[in-house]
């Protein structure tokens, strides 16, 4: 993927390979580190561009964009899954509760018959 990145970069069929990545979900593992060299470099930076070329600068506008949704849709995803490991603990909190809570009524029932008992033995 990476090899054909690099082919279809140096060509003018890179915005349909760019538009191949959905907004929807985050880029390729390999596609987000190169985005942020890029992202970093201040030549290549859109203010920098627009006196070479407006439509480099747009381009360089809209990687660094692209960029940004990335980290918005991997910041959602981690929020995502530690809410599913509050949901497994929720559940398994679920369970104890109501083993306690069994343990509770077992003591509640028993708890007449044991204080005749004690009153029976103290006498």
């Amino acid at each position: 993927d990476l090899l054909e990145w690099s082919e279809v970069v140096a060509k003018r069929e890179i915005l349909p390979r760019l538009q191949h990545w959905s907004t929807e979900r985050p880029l390729p593992a390999w596609l987000a580190p190169l985005l942020q060299r890029y992202e970093s470099d201040p030549g290549c930076h859109p203010h920098a561009l627009h006196e070479i070329s407006q439509a480099a600068a747009h381009m360089s506008a809209w990687l660094v964009g692209r960029l940004q949704c990335h980290r918005i849709l991997k910041k959602i995803e981690l929020e995502r899954q530690s809410k599913g490991g509050l949901s497994q603990q929720i559940v398994a909190l679920d369970e104890e509760l109501k083993v306690a809570n069994g343990a509770v009524a077992k003591a509640t029932t028993d708890l007449p018959e044991f204080r005749q008992q004690h009153t029976e033995a103290v006498r």
